[in-house]
């Protein structure tokens, strides 16, 4: 065999089917949210938009559980458009008002599958991060502002675990029964060098070691092992050659459904994904009565997963396409 296979071990606490899930950090958090969405997982996936360091990650839970008011100190005006150094360059608007309004949508929305999630997702990208001198506030995304107008510096582990204790508790105040997985992004940040790269990296992953060993309810998923020590081919990699392809994600997703899912949810996910590929199945033509017949049946497999998931968008679909 020319691999060394990583093989994360298998939980013994399991993501059932129905358990709402919250998923925040980088990019790699979005590539795991978009598999639970198309296999009807209950998520809500990075309402902030990407983010990657630990301390901004944190921070963004905590202010979401205690409803602290947005810092409106943090706001910039770049070229008319209104955003934050809290918030991914995603949120934004023509005015403060409106700006304001989706970071409150996204809080509430945090706050709410915060509390009811049983399962918390969350992936660290990088441990740089940008103080801004003015403010003296550690930013989340610097929005293309001269770099002249940060510091730029290193976290030192304790400082990730300190910040992560105080949104564990913030959190354990008010939701009983959760779970936390963390991860490490495979993706490579080497707009410094990949010497810096690694740094960072062996930071995130031994604050990762600490934290996972010292919390009964955090684990530790090794996506970044997977993609450096077992997919370390650039076959495996997109045209940056820095993300995951579609290839790599897909084989982290297989090891994490071994590793959280029930037998019943593994079972839902193969049944599951024979409707998937119905729903995307495109006819040469439509009216045929192959296709007609095709479609009607489909219906009637779909029905038969109504009473675990909803099905109402697949549904409306395929009867749309009915004549």
């Amino acid at each position: 065999m020319f691999r060394t296979p990583v093989l994360p071990g298998i939980s013994s606490r399991k993501i059932l089917l129905n358990d709402p899930l919250f998923l925040i950090g980088s990019c790699f958090t979005e590539n795991i949210g978009n598999k639970l969405s198309e296999n009807k997982f209950d998520n809500l996936s990075n309402p902030y938009g990407v983010i990657y360091n630990p301390v901004s990650i944190f921070n963004l839970m905590v202010e979401a559980l205690l409803e602290k008011p947005t810092n409106e100190d943090l706001i910039l005006i770049n070229q008319g458009i209104y955003r934050h150094y809290n918030y991914h360059s995603d949120i934004a608007a023509l005015n403060k008002e409106d700006l304001l309004s989706q970071i409150g949508e996204a809080n509430k929305y945090s706050k709410i599958y915060l509390l009811q999630s049983k399962w918390i997702l969350i992936t660290l990208g990088t441990s740089i991060v940008y103080n801004h001198k003015e403010l003296n506030e550690i930013v989340s995304n610097c929005h293309k502002v001269p770099a002249k107008e940060f510091d730029k510096k290193r976290l030192h582990p304790d400082e990730i675990l300190k910040s992560f204790d105080s949104f564990y508790k913030s959190l354990e105040s008010l939701n009983k029964d959760f779970n936390i997985i963390l991860t490490v992004s495979p993706v490579r940040h080497i707009r410094d060098s990949f010497v810096t790269n690694g740094i960072s990296k062996s930071i995130l992953r031994f604050a990762c070691g600490v934290i996972s060993e010292s919390y009964d309810n955090v684990q530790y998923f090794p996506s970044f092992e997977i993609m450096m020590d077992d997919l370390r081919d650039y076959r495996f990699y997109d045209t940056d050659m820095l993300h995951p392809n579609k290839s790599a994600i897909d084989y982290i997703w297989e090891l994490f459904q071994q590793s959280y899912f029930s037998d019943d949810t593994l079972q839902f996910i193969g049944d599951w994904e024979k409707i998937r590929n119905a729903l995307h199945h495109k006819p040469f033509f439509p009216d045929s009565k192959e296709h007609q017949k095709f479609l009607r049946s489909t219906i009637q497999k779909l029905k038969k997963f109504q009473e675990k998931v909803d099905i109402s968008d697949e549904l409306k679909l395929l009867e749309r396409q009915l004549t």
